[in-house]
């Protein structure tokens, strides 16, 4: 894909006017490399620049006028001051031009999570916390739809929903409909997960479906689904920026630890981890420093290449 092609997609996105197969390209994308991350990163805050802009096309009509009025108490005001007048009134009529303008929806709202997780509150009292990289777009009929679209990690704190409604959540592989729950939903390329905390939640794809209740988990993974019962007690660490492993096999942790840190972590080929095990909790998300202590832990070797952290040897004890 193109620099140019991949600007195009971003400001659409932004603008809320992407399509399906334009959102689906850059979630791709931005999963090749922390450079694309971060250029993804500056658009957004750029974005956001812009939109807080929209606070200076406010006008205070009574202050304007107690300012105003004081220069019409003759009734024979000189002509300069009309002038003056007029040019106020020119001025207030463009800013509500422009503002009535802006107040017209254009498309759905892009929440991306970069630096750490983002806290998206929804206009019927749900919150959702956004993880690092996950992307959230809620349309501008919320209150119609009560659907939303995730790529990544976000746990979902739903309020309960007025009789007759639901809450959906769209991902690229099924959808996760609840009715007054909180769980967590991990939809990365290739693979979903979706683990209750509380309530009751319905996973479908396509003519698949699974009920889950508090403590409950389902994982699709290559096609296939998986459910099962248990999520233990740190399962929802990460929302505190925690990662914990409790005598976990690193086949199962590194991934968990890509994701924390939010950088790509891979085995060289040849090294055993099958009997492997670690045993943990980490608040930093700073990865040098994490696999340094992995280093006494397993006699761990590792280096750097370009954006991969590459586990060169190891030995468990």
């Amino acid at each position: 894909m193109t620099l140019m092609n991949i600007d195009q997609i971003i400001t659409k996105v932004l603008a809320g006017s992407a399509s399906a197969e334009e959102l689906a390209s850059l979630n791709v994308w931005k999963q090749e490399s922390q450079d694309n991350l971060a250029k993804l990163r500056e658009m957004s805050d750029l974005h956001d620049a812009a939109d807080a802009l929209d606070g200076y096309q406010t006008f205070d009509t009574d202050a304007a006028w107690a300012t105003v009025s004081p220069q019409i108490d003759t009734p024979q005001p000189s002509s300069s001051r009309w002038w003056w007048l007029a040019a106020v009134l020119v001025l207030a009529a463009g800013i509500y031009y422009v503002t009535t303008q802006k107040a017209v929806p254009t498309g759905p709202t892009i929440h991306l999570a970069t630096d750490d997780v983002l806290r998206v509150p929804l206009a019927d009292g749900s919150v959702v916390h956004l993880d690092r990289g996950g992307q959230l777009e809620v349309p501008t009929d919320w209150d119609d739809s009560r659907s939303v679209s995730l790529s990544g990690r976000a746990y979902f704190d739903v309020a309960k929903q007025p009789a007759g409604k639901s809450f959906d959540i769209q991902l690229d592989q099924g959808v996760v409909t609840v009715v007054g729950t909180a769980f967590a939903v991990d939809a990365t390329v290739g693979n979903v997960e979706v683990g209750v905390e509380e309530g009751h939640v319905v996973y479908s794809l396509d003519n698949r479906k699974v009920d889950l209740r508090a403590d409950d988990r389902v994982q699709l993974i290559n096609g296939t689904l998986a459910k099962t019962s248990g999520l233990g007690s740190q399962y929802f660490s990460w929302m505190k920026n925690s990662l914990v492993f409790k005598d976990m096999l690193i086949a199962e942790a590194l991934p968990k630890l890509s994701h924390h840190v939010n950088k790509q972590i891979a085995i060289a080929a040849g090294v055993d981890i099958s009997n492997c095990r670690i045993s943990g909790q980490y608040i930093t998300t700073d990865v040098d420093e994490i696999l340094k202590e992995w280093s006494l832990l397993l006699d761990l070797t590792y280096k750097q290449e370009g954006d991969t952290y590459l586990i060169t040897s190891l030995a468990c004890r």
